[in-house]
């Protein structure tokens, strides 16, 4: 985040005065965010991201917390989708040389995979929440020293055939059944 020179979030008065006054935002100095829209460091969006007790305006939760990682994830997305080839090359080297990341992936490879994805020419993230609206029901379960409440999908069979339309289209919805 901090080498994108943040990211841009807007955050309702209950998520800004939250995150003020709680240590999600790990760095004290970092505790000025406020209402509205505004750009985020990394310490401040991690932040953010944890989030679960304040409402988004929509969603609760687990949900809330899923919610603002997308709206981060969306909002890195749309920084970088205005960088030309080169660009994120510069910018994507920079983040392997500044951040300390270990992979297997060749300086060749990696910049094959640079190119084919700005081929692809995306201008926009979709997204899929799983389990979906009334398709399932909360489990407390063990985790740890304390029982924790998880989502568990009630019907698997619908949950997968959410999955394969998002993945596949409409067209092979039903052809999930079929194999």
């Amino acid at each position: 985040m901090d080498l994108l020179e943040g990211v841009e979030v807007t955050l309702t008065s209950k998520e800004a005065n939250y995150l003020n006054t709680t240590n999600y935002i790990s760095d004290p100095a970092n505790r000025n965010v406020t209402a509205g829209t505004q750009t985020l460091n990394g310490n401040q969006a991690l932040g953010y991201c944890r989030v679960r007790k304040v409402s988004t305006g929509t969603e609760n939760n687990d949900f809330g917390r899923t919610q603002r990682h997308r709206i981060v994830l969306n909002s890195i997305f749309e920084k970088m989708k205005t960088k030309n080839i080169l660009q994120l090359g510069l910018f994507m080297n920079d983040v392997l040389t500044k951040i300390n990341i270990k992979t297997d992936v060749t300086q060749s490879e990696f910049n094959s995979y640079l190119e084919e994805a700005a081929s692809l020419n995306v201008s926009k993230l979709e997204d899929l929440r799983i389990p979906s609206d009334g398709n399932y029901k909360s489990e407390e379960v063990p985790i740890g020293k304390r029982n924790q409440d998880v989502l568990v999908p009630t019907d698997w069979e619908a949950t997968r055939n959410e999955i394969h339309e998002f993945i596949y289209g409409s067209d092979s919805a039903n052809s999930i059944t079929e194999q």
